[in-house]
């Protein structure tokens, strides 16, 4: 237990490093970060601490869809990613341009998708989010990464209407988060 612990933890500021990336590109960050922005400028918050708002809203319709998904992981994952989320763009706090600026989009979203792969490979309990794209994809019968960009494309285009940013950070991230998830949770079973 301790170790899949671990794994949440790792996984989890693995994933708030690569939304920080994708938010200090300055091409928005994935669709959780929009809406969370949004949501932070509303309520005059963080986006940490929007974020988890979150999670904690999405608890009711998580435990309706898979009670058995949630556990401590449900709790842990959203927390270290929220603040180690606020840690990293208050520590790195760069200024980037062109092409050094979809780089470090292009880094961060691929450090979204492993993050999410490895604190979901855990299998302590996902977020309340992930619980609910898991939820879509089985009742569909969709591929996982399917079932993500559609959930994503969502998500981002009512953080826009709440004041998220929107660029190619969150396009990116809706094409191609799912894919490195769903990359990552194959070879982690393999291994």
């Amino acid at each position: 237990m301790i170790n899949r612990i671990v794994k949440v933890v790792i996984g989890s500021v693995i994933l708030g490093f690569g939304i920080s990336l994708a938010v200090l590109s300055g091409h928005g960050g994935d669709s959780i970060s929009v809406f969370s922005q949004g949501l932070g400028k509303c309520l005059n918050i963080s986006i940490g601490n929007a974020s988890i708002l979150f999670y904690v809203v999405f608890l009711i319709p998580a435990y309706l869809i898979d009670k058995h998904e949630l556990g401590i992981g449900t709790i842990l994952s959203p927390l270290c990613s929220a603040i180690s989320l606020d840690l990293f763009l208050e520590i790195l706090n760069i200024q980037v341009n062109g092409v050094i600026s979809v780089i470090v989009l292009l880094i961060g979203i691929i450090c979204i998708g492993i993050g999410l792969g490895i604190y979901v490979s855990a299998d302590v309990g996902r977020s309340s989010y992930d619980v609910i794209i898991l939820g879509i994809s089985k009742k569909f019968k969709a591929p996982l990464w399917l079932s993500k960009s559609a959930s994503d494309l969502v998500l981002c285009f009512i953080g826009y209407l709440l004041g998220g940013t929107v660029g190619l950070g969150p396009i990116i991230g809706i094409l191609f988060i799912g894919i490195v998830l769903d990359t990552t949770l194959k070879l982690i079973k393999r291994t």
